[in-house]
């Protein structure tokens, strides 16, 4: 598969100072963008020091609103305490600049195919429509694997895709606490971190494609 779309731009404000990742010069940091509704969604964005000015990284402190231009880059990193890879879904910087105070962006969109057959379910307290699924995404030779989630009308777009569609994704970047419950009966409280869609348009293609 040839590249495909993958770009996000957001508008947020710095809640957590740089830390070092274990690989390369690259580095990362928290960006909380409010919804209209009030909420918060943390976006973890990471960038390449070599590729960006001292002045441009100086901005980069907590409570500084901040414009981020890039685009979504997912990993499998290695979980000790539950003994397995976890994915790990993160915004990959290509432009940082300052923001106007109290500004918010939070936009995503992204193409690829789908990765598995789209279920429709229901929240399981509010009974609420969703779906979720996962899109494959080829962008700069990377591999990306991206979590779609659909809600309540927007869940009609999906509930009649297939594994194998291309998709064209347009949505926000969100962050989703939910709590992991174990056979042992204890619980963890976790965070995913997916695309959440307001726009889908799936388009069949060949069944013998690359899918993953």
């Amino acid at each position: 598969m040839t590249n495909c779309i993958n770009n996000v731009s957001l508008k947020g404000k710095v809640s957590s100072g740089l830390k070092k990742l274990n690989y390369g010069n690259l580095y990362e940091f928290e960006l909380s963008i409010k919804r209209f509704s009030g909420v918060c969604d943390t976006v973890n964005v990471m960038f390449d020091k070599d590729e960006f000015e001292y002045e441009t990284i100086d901005k980069i402190d907590v409570g500084n609103f901040l414009s981020i231009n890039g685009y979504v880059s997912t990993y499998n990193s290695w979980n000790p305490v539950e003994n397995k890879k976890n994915l790990m879904v993160k915004v990959r910087a290509t432009q940082i600049d300052e923001a106007p105070a109290e500004s918010y962006l939070n936009h995503v969109h992204v193409e690829g195919t789908l990765t598995k057959d789209p279920i429709l379910r229901q929240t399981p307290q509010k009974n609420i429509d969703i779906i979720d699924t996962v899109i494959h995404n080829v962008f700069n030779d990377n591999h990306n694997f991206v979590p779609i989630i659909a809600w309540d009308k927007g869940t009609s777009y999906l509930k009649n895709a297939k594994k194998g569609d291309f998709a064209i994704i347009k949505g926000r970047f969100q962050s989703r606490a939910y709590y992991k419950h174990f056979e042992d009966g204890s619980t963890v409280s976790k965070t995913a971190y997916e695309v959440s869609a307001y726009y889908v348009e799936t388009i069949d293609i060949h069944p013998n494609a690359n899918i993953f």
